[in-house]
């Protein structure tokens, strides 16, 4: 069943039940959205009993919320907070879909559909989204105080509508970015994946910043603030350099974003004047950053798949792009190594290289550059060149029992021998010729 169809059952059982929030929103401003959520009079126990011959799922069930078909309907509510925390909440049924708005966040998320079409704004969201324009709800304090999420929420939907604050939404957000220290950091981590869904995800940080809540969230990236890179390759400041990164890469690869506004956080605790190049050099700032980022995220609690796929990410970013097969294959091996693909290297790279001010050094790759990049792997590709171990023609079975090595560290040192000769020359990847080779290496006693 649809969510229109939910909707019109409702209607037809003499409720009130209308779309709203962020598919309405999402609907004015021409963006396709696929949640639906629904808001009704009818109450969860109403709700059940009309809905029986469908899927249902009670887990919001004491907030008024009811899953039907994966649909969320709602029941029309007031919430009476008592505490720092949107936890600490008493929820009580309401009798209009007014009283129901009024404790929403912000007036462009209080906007309803009816299932003919029709709007109902009271809250004047539609004029907020003409203006772009971010607004709590009724008295922002309270609005904060209810859930301190909203803090990084606003944030987000400055991002996400390209917009700016209202003055009292502003003055409300920077009076009290310190209550960041209360949300749970389970839940920073899903706004700021869900910022790294925005094309210019960088107003998410730089809102932060204007209203003083970045260094709470993310105190490596509010270092790189007014960082001067003094650097013949950079003449931009670190934190433009930064964001300008981040936002060049797309948005379906959201790690490989937030990996961008990241990867150089490192540069401002290793910044030293090289008297003989007559610049500022950044040394193992690869290295650095990937520590400082990897300590962040764990505290934010991103799951230790994303945090790997993120710190390796940054931790090859210096990597030079390869101008010869040779260097492909060497490179493929490595990145394999840190469970990365060529393609994600590449996008963190280009944008790295295009994200940069330089009148004496070129740094930009262009398109004839980013096409021999692609052009290296595909010709790797055809010819089914080896760059790892399970790549090679012959495994450790063969050496244990044709060349009777005993099984252990020993065959594993040997192949890797062979890896490293096939990647400098493919040819040489035969059966014949890496038991050739495996024998001199045995015999020359390079290995113990």
């Amino acid at each position: 069943m649809t969510a229109e169809k939910i909707i019109q059952r409702l209607i037809d059982s003499r409720y009130e039940a209308y779309f709203i929030g962020g598919y309405v929103r999402d609907k004015i401003l021409g963006i396709k959205s696929l949640d639906k959520d629904v808001v009704t009079s009818a109450t969860p126990d109403e709700i059940l009993s009309l809905f029986k011959d469908q899927k249902i799922d009670l887990v919001g069930k004491s907030f008024g919320v009811v899953l039907v078909n994966g649909t969320e309907v709602a029941t029309y509510r007031r919430d009476r907070y008592f505490g720092l925390s949107d936890k600490n909440v008493e929820v009580t049924f309401a009798p209009s879909l007014k009283e129901d708005t009024e404790r929403r966040d912000f007036t462009i998320n209080t906007i309803a559909l009816d299932i003919g079409g029709n709007i109902i704004d009271i809250h004047n969201g539609i004029r907020d989204l003409d203006l772009r324009v971010i607004k709590f709800v009724g008295n922002p304090l309270d609005r904060i105080r209810e859930d301190p999420c909203r803090i990084i929420r606003a944030c987000r939907f400055i991002a996400k509508i390209d917009g700016i604050f209202d003055g009292k939404t502003f003055d409300a957000l920077k009076n009290t970015a310190h209550y960041i220290n209360l949300i749970p950091n389970e839940r920073i981590q899903k706004e700021i994946m869900k910022a790294m869904k925005v094309k210019a995800a960088s107003k998410f940080f730089i809102s932060l910043y204007q209203i003083g809540a970045l260094e709470y969230i993310l105190p490596s990236l509010q270092s790189t603030m007014g960082f001067t890179q003094k650097n013949i390759f950079h003449k931009e400041r670190l934190f433009t350099h930064s964001i300008l990164t981040g936002d060049k890469i797309s948005c379906k690869y959201p790690l490989v974003k937030l990996a961008g506004y990241l990867h150089d956080v490192g540069k401002v605790h290793t910044r030293k004047y090289d008297k003989k190049k007559k610049t500022h050099t950044y040394i193992n700032h690869d290295k650095i950053s990937t520590d400082m980022v990897e300590e962040e995220l764990i505290g934010l609690k991103f799951s230790n798949s994303d945090i790997e796929f993120i710190k390796n990410l940054i931790s090859i970013h210096m990597y030079p792009p390869p101008k010869t097969g040779k260097q492909l294959r060497r490179l493929k091996k490595r990145l394999e190594e840190l469970k990365l693909t060529y393609r994600n290297y590449l996008r963190l790279l280009i944008a790295d290289s295009h994200s940069r001010y330089s009148k004496i050094v070129p740094t930009k790759l262009n398109i004839s550059k980013i096409k021999d990049l692609l052009r290296l792997d595909k010709e790797l590709v055809a010819r089914n060149e080896p760059f790892n171990r399970k790549h090679l023609a012959i495994d450790g079975g063969d050496l244990i029992q044709i060349l009777k090595i005993k099984q252990g560290k020993e065959v594993g040192k040997i192949l890797d021998y062979l890896l490293d000769q096939v990647l400098d020359n493919p040819k040489l990847n035969t059966r014949r010729g890496l038991l050739i080779l495996a024998t001199n290496f045995i015999t020359g006693g390079v290995y113990v």
